[in-house]
């Protein structure tokens, strides 16, 4: 026989926005007798409550990559009351490039998939993408990149070490010849690019010049900053793309 329902600790927890899984993992019940008695008290479960239920945990290293593909070509969407999921796509050309980010975030996404589309000009491209899963801990990097649904530079760049800088640059860097490099950020605002280059210079000592186009451009010598600080995280798939500073470092 299961152990008698406590109504008080089941309140008690509900009201602390646990979800019926936690619950049943806190108190022990029997799962059809605790989904019983909130199914008789508080109806079926609400959407707030299925998505508690998908909280997978973000290690400090799949953090640092979040914030830095997200500084890059990653993106957020809110779907519905703290319901918070995210898609990543790349050129096929890059393939290997996606696979990796995909390993490297391990069970908070789903497998690579491929896409093809017929552009404007009529050319078909291929494509590689993965899902980012529902997980109401991305409500934290949410909040962080996005306002009103508007992608912009976050407020709080503390995750922007070394290893999130990578990625950033593989998604979004290139190198832009004379040993100096530079990183697509159009979509970012000139407020957010102005806080992003007063924090790379204090944190990093790396100068940027934001171009008329918004991108931001490091000379040579925050160019070798960059790849001294990021190089050992760099795939060798993306290695070209620090093509021009490689010789300053013989």
């Amino acid at each position: 026989m299961g152990k008698r329902l406590n109504t008080v600790l089941l309140e008690e927890l509900y009201n602390k926005n646990k979800s019926y899984k936690e619950i049943i993992e806190i108190t022990g019940y029997n799962r059809n007798s605790v989904n019983g008695y909130f199914h008789r008290t508080k109806g079926p479960m609400k959407d707030s409550r299925k998505f508690r239920r998908n909280s997978i945990e973000i290690t400090d290293i799949q953090r640092q990559i979040l914030f830095g593909t997200l500084m890059g070509d990653g993106n957020l969407q809110k779907q519905k009351i703290r319901s918070y999921s995210g898609r990543y796509n790349h050129s096929i050309k890059q393939l290997i490039y996606c696979e990796h980010i995909r390993e490297k975030l391990g069970s908070l996404c789903s497998d690579v998939k491929f896409a093809t589309s017929v552009g404007s000009n009529g050319k078909t491209y291929n494509s590689c993408y993965f899902i980012l899963k529902n997980n109401l801990n991305l409500e934290y990097f949410y909040n962080m990149f996005y306002n009103n649904t508007k992608k912009d530079v976050p407020l709080d760049l503390s995750l922007l070490t070394p290893l999130a800088m990578a990625y950033w640059f593989m998604d979004d860097g290139t190198a832009s010849g004379g040993c100096s490099i530079s990183i697509a950020t159009c979509s970012f605002s000139l407020e957010g690019l102005l806080r992003l280059k007063e924090y790379l210079k204090k944190t990093y000592d790396i100068d940027i010049t934001i171009q008329k186009d918004f991108k931001i451009y490091f000379e040579a010598r925050s160019a070798r900053i960059f790849y001294t600080l990021t190089k050992d995280y760099i795939i060798p798939e993306m290695q070209y793309k620090f093509k021009f500073i490689n010789p300053l470092l013989i």
